[in-house]
């Protein structure tokens, strides 16, 4: 892939609302699962069996897995592929020396890692709400020692779950110029991985299955099979994705 064509795609973000999303996204649902345990006087964690901070990033990654991970990830995409979609940049890209390829895949790759930082800051934000909590809130219970490295565990499976909702909704991003049509099938999608949630096939659907893992993600066996199951189907949908977009004139 040519490096020059995904440095360009970066410095196109730093002039738009995603570098706010990027942050602010993981920021709010961190505040407000800091804020739900912060007024609380003991209740809640008195029913937890086990770890407190484990329990306290198990329910800021199973929020931020059911609602706000879905909705990023439409607002990312729709927003990544509406610098070009909104400008009628696609044909001038497309007559630069450029393989098409590495356009499209820039884009995509790009989608990767805005979504890769914003899980990545869910860690900081999940030891610095809980190490609050812990001076602040003391009838709590937080332990003194610090699960870091189980902490990790649970940030990069949740982003490992995630890899179907980024292919899925970046393909549809890219194929379709109307941002509405990006955001709807991405609203659509994020409530119907509610409704199903308690249903049989949850953890294997893409919109309900980080939620739901991360939601008893240390009561049970590491989620090996969904790993693997979300590893394997985005790789599939990211190259029906690019072979779909490469052959189709849609700009």
């Amino acid at each position: 892939m040519n490096k020059n064509v995904i440095t360009t795609e970066f410095l196109k973000l730093k002039r738009t609302l995603l570098v706010y999303l990027c942050v602010g996204s993981p920021l709010i649902i961190s505040c407000i699962i800091f804020l739900y345990f912060f007024v609380d006087d003991g209740t809640v964690m008195a029913q937890v069996v086990g770890s407190r901070w484990l329990f306290f990033a198990e329910l800021l990654q199973t929020y931020w897995g059911i609602f706000f991970l879905p909705l990023f990830v439409t607002l990312q995409t729709a927003l990544l592929a509406g610098i070009e979609h909104n400008g009628k940049m696609w044909k001038l890209l497309y007559v630069q020396p450029v393989k098409k390829l590495d356009i499209l895949s820039a884009k995509i790759l790009a989608a990767l890692i805005v979504f890769g930082v914003s899980q990545a800051l869910l860690l900081p934000m999940t030891l610095a709400g809980g190490m609050l909590l812990r001076r602040f809130n003391p009838a709590l219970g937080f332990e003194p020692v610090t699960p870091v490295s189980q902490i990790i565990l649970l940030d990069l499976s949740v982003y490992g779950l995630s890899l179907i909702i980024i292919s899925l909704h970046a393909w549809v991003s890219l194929k379709w110029e109307s941002f509405v049509t990006a955001v709807t099938f991405g609203i659509i999608a994020t409530v119907s991985g509610v409704i199903v949630m308690n249903s049989r096939i949850a953890s294997y659907y893409p919109w309900a299955m980080p939620g739901l893992i991360a939601n008893h993600f240390f009561e049970l066996d590491f989620p090996w099979a969904n790993l693997g199951y979300s590893l394997g189907l985005s790789t599939i949908i990211l190259l029906a994705g690019l072979l779909d977009l490469i052959k189709k004139e849609i700009y």
